[in-house]
């Protein structure tokens, strides 16, 4: 069944056989996307937190692929983040950036996608933009704390050590 083989996925994984995991879970979602979205997505995400760029963009075009059509709302989101997530760490920046815009665009609350916007203005040199996109997710409850990390990181970039020291301690203050 589509449920126990993204669980299989899951247990290959936790042993560090990533080809495995991804025979697994395509297989779940070949056989059922529409009624295990949320696993299949957690599948996805689990692979690209592990650097398995390739894999989880793999499993994130089956998805489309075979629930396309019940993808929709807080799932297609989740969807469109994980696109920008593996996008950026496959070093397709220009096309993260835009389906963040999209998802910010849709909308402008969603905190993960501030971030990792502000994450790819910081590697490409506009730091204002970054600044802007951590301060508005900074905002948002829950990402208080790691927003004033980003925000020190990039002001010690600019060698703005005082500045950058007075954050950490607000972070560390919201979240020790």
């Amino acid at each position: 069944k589509p449920a126990q083989l993204l669980l299989l996925g899951d247990l290959y994984l936790n042993q560090d056989a990533r080809d495995l995991a991804l025979a697994a879970y395509s297989e779940g979602v070949e056989k059922g996307a529409a009624e295990n979205l949320p696993k299949a997505l957690r599948a996805a995400d689990i692979l690209a937190s592990r650097g398995a760029w390739k894999e989880a963009g793999d499993l994130l075009n089956k998805i489309k692929s075979s629930g396309g059509s019940s993808l929709a709302g807080a799932d297609e989101i989740k969807w469109l983040k994980l696109d920008a997530k593996v996008a950026m760490g496959s070093g397709n920046g220009a096309r993260a950036i835009q389906v963040l815009e999209e998802v910010a665009q849709r909308n402008p609350l969603d905190a993960e996608a501030l971030m990792l916007a502000g994450d790819y203005y910081s590697r490409n040199g506009q730091p204002e933009k970054a600044q802007f996109r951590y301060e508005t997710a900074g905002k948002i409850p829950g990402f208080e704390a790691d927003a004033l990390v980003k925000q020190a990181q990039l002001l010690v970039a600019s060698r703005k050590y005082d500045n950058a020291l007075e954050l950490l301690r607000k972070a560390q203050k919201v979240k020790s």
